[in-house]
């Protein structure tokens, strides 16, 4: 299964377990991921069966460190998240959804004080939580930049930190 992928300061992060009773170790990949909204977690579909055989490795790979996550048909999937069209879906997985924002980004796409309502209207999601962030330091260039409070400048180990604590023990 690939690691959970999470945004940080623009740059995509890998979390991988040390172990299964160990901390989660973060490490940075070369491409580059600008967001302000990371959310982790929600309904993966598969529309193919090598994308099947994806979703069962992530499944088991979750089993093994006892996460949540559980192998769906795409009609649990539909009643999970009613818009979605499975004539095509061949499975899915469910997870638990973190969501992580700044509490000063100023975005105009996804402002702050609209997560907590993102949040409730997960209503379908058993296991879900806002991780908001307000600190570091020293953002500069446009709002939208990965070295502005949108990539959780001066502040990466703590965002890396709390999500990985999450992840570990995902919790509402």
């Amino acid at each position: 299964m690939p690691a959970p992928n999470l945004v940080v300061r623009g740059r995509k992060v890998a979390l991988s377990r040390a172990n299964k009773g160990g901390s989660f170790a973060a490490q940075r990949l070369t491409s580059i991921q600008p967001a302000s909204i990371h959310i982790v977690g929600g309904v993966i579909v598969a529309r193919t069966e090598d994308r099947m055989v994806q979703l069962r490795r992530t499944a088991a790979n979750a089993a093994a460190y006892d996460l949540d996550c559980e192998l769906i048909s795409p009609e649990r999937a539909q009643e999970l998240w009613p818009p979605m069209q499975v004539a095509d879906v061949l499975g899915a997985i469910h997870l638990p959804v973190l969501v992580v924002h700044h509490a000063k980004d100023a975005c105009p796409l996804c402002r702050p004080a609209d997560m907590p309502h993102l949040l409730r209207s997960l209503t379908n999601v058993p296991v879900k939580k806002l991780l908001m962030f307000d600190g570091g330091a020293d953002p500069r260039g446009a709002a939208c930049d990965a070295l502005h409070w949108h990539g959780y400048i001066g502040m990466e180990k703590q965002a890396v930190d709390a999500i990985a604590a999450w992840i570990a023990a995902p919790s509402n």
